[in-house]
Formats: structure tokens, C-alpha cells, sequence
């Protein structure tokens, strides 16, 4: 392999990832915008899920017969032996 052609290879690279900077540049600031308030709705209806679901779970374990509950206790007492 002579030196040249490994100079022309760095120098493909270079290229290269001279367009691919180019690339990312090219995104323009509403779309930045966009995206972010994407995100911040994306969010926002994860963290509403998240509370609905927690609510849900509240509201079963209080609908929970006391039974099972002790029955559970029970069995973890005995697993744990």
C-alpha cells in the first residue's frame, strides 16, 4: 500500500463527515421546536398514565379483602422459613 492512497483515504473520510455535520445542521430551528414540544406532550401524557395507573392500584388495594391480605402474609412468612 503506497502513501497516497492512504491519504486519499483519510481524505474520503474527512468528506465524509463533512456532509454528515452539514446534515445535522440543515435542521432548522422550527423543526427543533417542534420536536421539543413533542416531546414535552409526550411526556406530559406519560406522567398522566403513570398517575391514573398509580390511582388505579390505590384504589384496588383498598378495594382488597382483608383475607387475602393476611393469607399473603402468610405465605411470605412460610416462603421465608
Amino acid at each position: 500500500m503506497t502513501k497516497d492512497t492512504t491519504v486519499m483515504r483519510i481524505q474520503r473520510k474527512q468528506r465524509k463527515r463533512i456532509t454528515k455535520m452539514s446534515w445535522s445542521f440543515q435542521t432548522t430551528t422550527e423543526q427543533t421546536l417542534k420536536q421539543k414540544t413533542m416531546r414535552s406532550e409526550l411526556r406530559k401524557m406519560l406522567e398522566s398514565k403513570m398517575r391514573s395507573k398509580m390511582k388505579h392500584n390505590r384504589m384496588r388495594s383498598e378495594k382488597r379483602p382483608q383475607e387475602v391480605i393476611q393469607n399473603r402474609r402468610r405465605l411470605k412468612v412460610i416462603i421465608q422459613r
